[in-house]
């Protein structure tokens, strides 16, 4: 192991590439994916979480909520931001996280420069929890805020392309909270319409090449690109967990070091 310091400080494994003396500007896009047909209350995760995301970028709110709710979304989340850049996209049947992550990706496909950052989260919670103030487990947000954090992160480490709470070893970030490099979510295949909402979470990891982009089925881990290595996790204690070069493998609740 060892410790990389500049304005923030970085548990990392001993193979880790590093580059002190980096500078980058970045263009920055965010996405945020809220399904109001769980929850008559959703617009109380919507107003807690977009002021988190302040950054003076482009934001795009994809909602699935019911077709006559449209017009007061849109109203609504005009006069709770109307300083804020927001694009919103509204559909109406519930397909887990499809439409979220299917925006991420046609984003890609503009933006798929090494300093293109996309930054996907959702409402989380919104399916249990009434209100949002009751939705306790909210560690994953730590990544919402310090954007500068973020940028040191893919600037100083030029092989991390995904930043989140935790990754898996399959590649992806649990919780669904991630930035991505657009250079990264560029090569990661189209998303496909599913009934296993787990796909949506495991999309991340799903690196391939070029020709393979378009799928129509899913498709079993071993055929993906493997890219654990490429994953930082905010989740750190510098003994036996690192930033990078750790991973959460939630059949032990553990956490376990990447193989060299």
């Amino acid at each position: 192991m060892k410790i990389i310091k500049k304005q923030y400080t970085h548990y990392v494994s001993d193979k880790v590439e590093v580059n002190l003396n980096a500078v980058e500007k970045y263009n920055v896009h965010v996405v945020y994916f809220i399904n109001g047909l769980m929850n008559s209350n959703y617009l109380d995760w919507l107003y807690n979480q977009i002021p988190l995301v302040d950054y003076g970028c482009p934001i795009y709110i994809v909602a699935t909520i019911d077709k006559e709710q449209e017009k007061f979304l849109r109203q609504t989340t005009a006069m709770l931001f109307p300083k804020f850049n927001i694009h919103i996209e509204c559909y109406f049947e519930n397909e887990h996280e499809y439409s979220g992550i299917l925006k991420v990706w046609e984003l890609a496909q503009k933006h798929n420069k090494r300093n293109d950052i996309i930054l996907y989260f959702h409402s989380k919670g919104v399916t249990r929890h009434p209100t949002y103030s009751m939705n306790r487990n909210d560690a994953y947000n730590i990544i919402l805020k310090d954007l500068n954090k973020i940028k040191e992160i893919f600037t100083i480490f030029p092989k991390i392309d995904k930043i989140g709470y935790s990754s898996s070893i399959k590649g992806f970030i649990w919780y669904n909270f991630w930035f991505v490099r657009g250079s990264y979510a560029y090569m990661v295949e189209k998303p496909i319409k599913t009934e296993n909402r787990y796909y949506y979470e495991e999309w991340l990891g799903k690196k391939v090449q070029t020709k393979d982009k378009q799928n129509h089925i899913e498709r079993p881990f071993s055929y993906y690109t493997y890219t654990a290595d490429s994953c930082y996790g905010f989740n750190a204690n510098g003994k036996t967990i690192l930033n990078i070069g750790s991973w959460f493998d939630n059949t032990t609740n553990r956490y376990k070091r990447l193989p060299n």
